[in-house]
């Protein structure tokens, strides 16, 4: 337990989403695997340069889309087994019946991956979902338990990657003034206080609240403000 608990300390010092794929590379080496990629479904950027196997940049896959595929029995079968939270051996044929040519050649095309590797299932927020690929050398397959401490830590690691890109997108989307207000906010002040220092009208405010709401998928000003501090956008 104390190993994780180092390594959590590790990744949540790291800035940068090169230093993060070179921690996962890492603790892939470490237990036998040669070559480590990572796919995604969503289309925010990624490092276009890394130390093993390029990142995967965008694709449109997540683990709903198996489960709705369909009435065909075997399919569905498939689609339990593909998009459940354990590591498996990748399978291009598989992988065709269930998300169709396009996006399996998509992701041999990013991602680098052959049949034979293995898929470890990564989920994050908003549906960012994705796999690491890790190819390892004959007769030197990683023991299934070395494999899920591997799909932890990956997660961990995927967490971080997705927490970095949406606060880096949240500090775009919001404006100058819904940032001021939630500062205010964050202050602890009420929405008359806030109105007055900026001089707008309690209406504006609440207009301002409402529009950072959208942008930040919360429900009430405390969690916007929460939210917003931990993505960086108030500092």
């Amino acid at each position: 337990m104390s190993d994780i608990i180092d390594f959590l300390r590790e990744v949540s010092r790291l800035e940068t989403a090169d230093g993060l794929w070179q921690k996962a590379i890492d603790c892939a080496r470490e237990i036998g695997f040669v070559h480590l990629s990572y796919y995604r479904h969503d289309d925010l950027k990624l490092p276009s340069r890394a130390p093993s196997r390029e990142f995967g940049e965008a694709s449109d896959i997540n683990s709903g889309d198996g489960m709705r595929l369909g009435k065909d029995r075997r399919r569905e079968g498939l689609a339990r087994s593909w998009t459940s939270s354990k590591p498996f051996r990748w399978s291009h044929k598989t992988a065709r019946e269930l998300w169709g040519d396009e996006r399996v050649e998509h992701i041999a095309r990013f991602a680098k991956v052959s049949d034979g590797n293995i898929a470890i299932p990564v989920f994050g927020p908003m549906t960012q979902n994705g796999f690491f690929f890790a190819v390892y050398e004959k007769e030197k397959k990683p023991r299934p338990i070395e494999q899920r401490l591997l799909q932890v830590k990956l997660q961990y690691i995927h967490t971080s990657l997705c927490d970095m890109e949406i606060g880096a997108a949240q500090r775009t989307r919001l404006s100058a003034k819904e940032k001021q207000v939630l500062v205010l906010v964050s202050e602890g002040k009420r929405t008359a206080d806030i109105a007055a220092e900026m001089n707008i009208s309690p209406y504006t405010v609440d207009t301002y609240l409402r529009r950072a709401y959208d942008k930040l998928n919360v429900n009430d000003r405390v969690s916007a403000a929460v939210v917003a501090f931990r993505g960086g956008c108030l500092i």
